[in-house]
């Protein structure tokens, strides 16, 4: 099984005719890390260098709301877009 991470240029259908290329998304879910836990969000003893540099390269959302105070509505609530119950 192969365990890499590819930050790179995906393959795509750059030589297609006729078809635009969409923008790569990477979207990173860690259960139960908190946002401050980041060497990106200024924390200096927990070292994470491979989420700091796709923080440095990318977009990071600093505010944000969970209506769910238990991880596993939160994380159907993120996969599906619907509120949970």
């Amino acid at each position: 099984m192969n365990n890499a991470i590819y930050a790179g240029k995906a393959p795509g259908p750059d030589s297609v005719p006729g078809v635009s290329r969409l923008p790569d998304i990477l979207f990173v879910l860690a259960d139960d890390m908190g946002a401050w836990a980041l060497g990106a969000a200024g924390n200096e003893e927990i070292k994470t260098p491979v989420l700091d540099g796709l923080a440095e390269k990318g977009l990071r959302f600093e505010n944000f709301f969970c209506t769910s105070p238990v991880c596993s509505p939160a994380r159907t609530s993120i996969m599906t877009g619907r509120m949970q119950s």
